[in-house]
C-alpha cells in the first residue's frame, strides 16, 4: 500500500497520473452473447435447416397448404429467442453497487465525486449509509460495515486500522477515512457481478428427454428420407414425367419426413413452459428460464436465506416486558435513543417504538456510545446512577428465575433480545426491562 496523507489525499497530478495509467474506477463487465448471438443460435439448429429446406422444395413447387409445418417452427424459435433476450436484459440490470457519489480528499480538500472517478490511492472519507465502490484499507478506528452483500451474514463486522474492505460493504456506524487499493474490473464486486451476470443454461428433464428422442430420430432420418426417395421415385408407379405426378412424388416425400421430425411435440413443450413463466410473472416471481418452471414442478423442499429474502430486512420491536416502572423506563430508554447520533437497525427499531410523554429533564453525567466490541451503550444520570442498554447477555448480569425463564422462552421464539438495567455505585444491578426484536417476514408471504 503506497500511504497517502490522510488530510491532504492525492495531489491533482498524481490523479491525472493514475488516470494516465488507467487506475480508473471503470468496470466493462460483458454480460453473455449479443442479441445478435442468440438468434443465431436459436435460429441454425439441425431441425430449422431440414424443416426449411422441405419448404423452401414445397413453396417452389406450389403446394403452399402443405407447408403449415414451419409455423409451428417459427413459434417455437421465436420462443426460445424471446425468453433468452429477456433473460439476458434482467441481468443486464443486475448491479451491486446503488451508490453514484463518493466523498475523497484531494489537494487537501473533501469533494464529492461521481464513484467512476476514483483512481488508484485516493483516499474515501466514510459515514454511516456510505457504500464502498472499491476495495479499500481502512485507516481509522470506529468502523462497523455490513457484508452481507458479499457473505451473506448479516451481522455487522467491526474494521480495524488496515483492515480490507471488499467493495459493496455498506458502513453501518462510525465514521474513518479508507484508502483505495483496487479500481474498476480489479475490483471484488466487479469480480462478483461478471460471475453473477453469466446466464449459465440449463435444460430441463422434460427437454432433455426431447433432445433424446430428437437424436435417436437425426440418426435415422437419414436412411428412411432414402428410402422413402426410392419408392416415390423408383418403386411407384408415378410417371415422374407427368408435371401433377412428380408434384404428388415430392410432397409425399417431403410430408413423409416432416412426420418424423415431432414439431408439436417440442411446439407444446415450450407453450405448456412458456405459460407457466406467464403464470409466475403475474405473482410477481422472475424467471429467467423455460425450464425453471419444470425445475420448480420437481422441488420437495427449497430453503431461502432469512434476513432480506423472506422478511422485511429491518428490525421491529414486537415486545418489551417491564420489571420496573413502565413510564420511567420508558422516558429512560428515550433519553438514551436522543443521545445515539449513529442509530444501527436495533436503535432503529427503539426510535419507532419508544416515545416519551414528557420531554425529559435528565441532568446528563457521561455517555458511552455503542460498540461492536461492548455490544452495548450507558449513560450515568445526576443523582439517578448508570443505565445501560444493550445485548441481554452482557447487560442482564443479577436477574431473577422468573427474569431468566422469561429469556429462554424469548430466545426459542427466535427473537433478538436487548436489555435495559441500572445500578446505583456499591449495589447491584437491577434489570428494569427486556426488549424483543425481530425481523419481520414480507407481507406478500404466504403462511403454510
Amino acid at each position: 500500500m503506497n500511504k497517502v496523507n490522510m488530510t491532504e489525499g492525492l495531489s491533482n497530478a498524481e490523479v491525472e497520473e493514475q488516470k494516465r495509467l488507467g487506475n480508473l474506477n471503470i468496470m466493462t463487465v460483458k454480460v453473455g452473447n449479443s442479441n445478435k448471438d442468440i438468434i443465431i443460435k436459436n435460429s441454425m439448429t439441425l431441425f430449422n435447416l431440414l424443416n426449411l429446406v422441405l419448404a423452401v422444395v414445397l413453396f417452389i413447387i406450389g403446394s403452399y397448404k402443405n407447408m403449415l409445418f414451419i409455423f409451428s417452427i417459427i413459434s417455437n424459435t421465436s420462443i426460445g429467442i424471446y425468453q433468452e433476450i429477456k433473460a439476458k436484459r434482467i441481468i443486464e440490470k443486475l448491479s451491486f453497487l446503488k451508490q453514484d457519489k463518493v466523498e475523497v480528499i484531494r489537494a487537501g480538500e473533501q469533494v464529492s465525486i461521481e464513484k467512476e472517478e476514483l483512481v488508484l490511492n485516493d483516499i474515501i472519507c466514510l459515514k454511516k449509509g456510505v457504500q464502498f465502490p472499491v476495495d479499500a484499507i481502512c485507516l481509522e478506528e470506529g468502523l462497523d460495515v455490513d457484508e452481507s452483500m458479499i457473505t451473506g451474514e448479516s451481522d455487522f463486522i467491526e474494521k480495524h486500522v488496515g483492515d480490507f474492505i471488499y467493495s459493496g460493504s455498506l458502513v453501518m456506524q462510525g465514521a474513518s477515512k479508507a484508502q483505495v487499493q483496487a479500481v474498476g474490473n480489479h475490483t471484488f464486486i466487479s469480480k462478483l457481478t461478471k460471475e453473477a451476470s453469466v446466464l449459465k443454461k440449463s435444460k430441463s428433464k422434460i427437454q432433455q428427454q426431447i433432445d433424446k428422442i430428437l437424436k435417436i430420430i437425426a440418426i435415422g432420418i437419414i436412411p428412411i428420407s432414402i428410402l422413402v426417395l426410392l419408392n416415390q421415385f423408383v418403386f411407384s408407379s408415378l410417371n415422374l414425367s407427368v408435371i401433377p405426378q412428380r408434384k404428388m412424388a415430392i410432397v409425399g416425400t417431403a410430408t413423409t419426413i416432416t412426420s418424423l421430425i415431432p414439431e408439436g411435440l417440442v411446439l407444446l413443450t415450450s407453450v405448456a413452459l412458456a405459460l407457466g413463466v406467464i403464470k409466475l410473472s403475474q405473482m410477481d416471481v422472475l424467471t429467467q428460464e423455460l425450464s425453471a418452471i419444470e425445475t420448480l414442478a420437481r422441488v420437495d423442499v427449497l430453503c431461502l436465506d432469512k434476513t432480506g429474502t423472506i422478511t422485511e430486512g429491518q428490525m421491529n420491536v414486537e415486545n418489551v416486558l417491564y420489571y420496573n416502572d413502565k413510564a420511567e423506563t420508558n422516558d429512560i430508554i428515550s433519553y438514551i435513543i436522543s443521545l445515539d447520533k449513529e442509530q444501527n437497525s436495533s436503535m432503529e427499531a427503539l426510535t419507532k417504538y419508544f416515545t416519551s410523554g414528557q420531554q425529559n429533564t435528565f441532568e446528563l453525567v457521561s455517555y458511552q456510545p455503542f460498540s461492536s466490541e461492548t455490544k452495548y451503550q450507558s449513560v450515568e444520570i445526576k443523582n439517578k446512577g448508570n443505565y445501560i442498554l444493550g445485548a441481554f447477555d452482557l447487560v442482564a448480569k443479577d436477574i431473577t428465575p422468573k427474569q431468566q425463564a422469561d429469556i429462554e422462552e424469548a430466545l426459542e421464539k427466535g427473537y433478538r433480545i436487548l436489555a435495559l438495567s441500572h445500578n446505583v455505585l456499591g449495589e447491584k444491578s437491577q434489570l428494569l426491562c427486556l426488549i424483543f426484536l425481530k425481523d419481520r417476514p414480507k407481507k406478500k408471504l404466504k403462511k403454510y
